[in-house]
């Protein structure tokens, strides 16, 4: 059974595992099934708004799928969390991200 399988069949126990959620995201985004990727991280983000990481690997998986938009609009609320839980770090590395996405004016 692969990973996915075994994620799967958890969440099928318990769909509401923000972790479970983001754990399954990153599996299909490693096997470049963005979009069911996508749809992964933004569970996730209905189950837990906070789940930072979801965020900026949610933007991965639209960037992935060519989404600019989706991964602006997603990278943007993250940053938006990012420093709201005064988290600098991270908010440090979604302006990087932001940057390499938004065309240059």
């Amino acid at each position: 059974m692969s990973r996915i399988e075994q994620i799967r069949k958890l969440l099928a126990a318990n769909g509401d595992d923000a972790f479970l959620l983001y754990s399954l995201g990153m599996e299909l985004l490693g096997e470049g099934t963005a979009a069911q990727a996508a749809d992964a991280f933004g569970r996730v983000l209905e189950v837990d708004p906070n789940y930072l990481a979801a965020y900026t690997q949610g933007a991965a998986a639209c960037r992935q799928m060519g989404d600019v938009t989706g991964a602006l609009r997603l990278l943007e609320k993250g940053l938006a969390l990012a420093k709201s839980q005064g988290d600098q770090h991270t908010a440090d590395r979604i302006i990087l991200l932001l940057e390499a996405l938004r065309p240059a004016s």
